[in-house]
């Protein structure tokens, strides 16, 4: 990206944080600037900076700090949090969700249709984020239109990511919401293992462990006896004299898990007890 006779560098990315942040017209941004030009010049300036500025991001920044293929399995692990670690093991984890931008309604019909949502009854865009236990946000693929549910959107996903099976390694889980269940074929082919009737949690097939979904949680700890987990006393048939001295402090609460336990500490505590 290189400056010119009517803006620098320093401006032309002041011009984009604006824009991102206000949402004014190009023109407004323009005045603010003290373009004294006609109208129409100070729209054509400021939005020929904001896309050089957008394409200097998809060229030097996006590649190289985004996307599935950025993290590696050790700096993904550091990402997790004792909950994720205590429900979902201690292998790679990531969770699909949509966030929602709603937009108002389009004088366009074929656009009107497309961004209009029969669920939600208003009319949006979407984008799908794949994120890790603490909230960091790994990749982020759209937009789509609101016609789309997250389910179609994840069918597309899978299609076009090479990186998405690579990421993974056998022991990773996908959080999804019962929504994904619609594309349960689409994951089955990427070697994902869905159990049960409701599919909050695939995790890969690695030939231990299993998948329980109940409510609105799942959970994929390995019962070596073959039981399902509880999230209240653990593994079923398990000894539960780990937990019987109350061995959590500040309230915390104690999970079995085969002949040890877990202490899954209240907000503003951690550690192992």
């Amino acid at each position: 990206m290189r400056g010119s006779k009517h803006r620098s560098i320093a401006d032309a990315l002041l011009m984009f944080w604006v824009k991102l942040k206000t949402n004014l017209t190009y023109n407004q941004i323009g005045i603010l600037f003290n373009y004294d030009t006609s109208s129409e010049d100070r729209r054509k300036r400021v939005s020929d900076s904001c896309d050089a500025v957008m394409d200097c991001l998809l060229k030097h920044f996006v590649p190289n700090f985004l996307g599935l293929n950025r993290v590696t399995y050790q700096q993904a692990l550091a990402h997790d949090t004792i909950y994720s670690k205590t429900f979902f093991g201690n292998g790679f984890k990531f969770t699909w969700d949509a966030t929602y931008f709603f937009v108002n309604k389009s004088s366009d019909h074929v656009l009107q249709k497309k961004t209009y949502s029969g669920q939600k009854k208003r009319h949006y865009v979407k984008m799908m984020s794949v994120t890790l236990s603490d909230g960091y946000v790994l990749d982020t693929s759209g937009p789509y239109p609101g016609s789309k549910n997250d389910a179609q959107i994840a069918e597309h996903i899978t299609k076009v990511n090479e990186h998405l099976a690579k990421c993974c390694g056998n022991d990773a889980v996908a959080i999804v919401d019962r929504g994904f269940d619609r594309v349960r074929t689409v994951f089955e082919d990427l070697d994902f293992l869905c159990d049960g009737n409701d599919y909050y949690i695939m995790p890969f097939r690695n030939g231990t462990g299993f998948t329980f979904c109940s409510g609105n949680y799942g959970y994929n700890l390995p019962c070596q006896n073959g039981s399902r987990y509880d999230p209240l006393i653990g593994c079923a048939g398990a000894n539960t004299a780990a937990c019987s001295s109350n061995p959590c402090l500040n309230g915390g609460r104690c999970i079995q898990i085969e002949n040890e336990y877990k202490c899954l500490c209240p907000a503003y505590f951690e550690g192992e007890h």
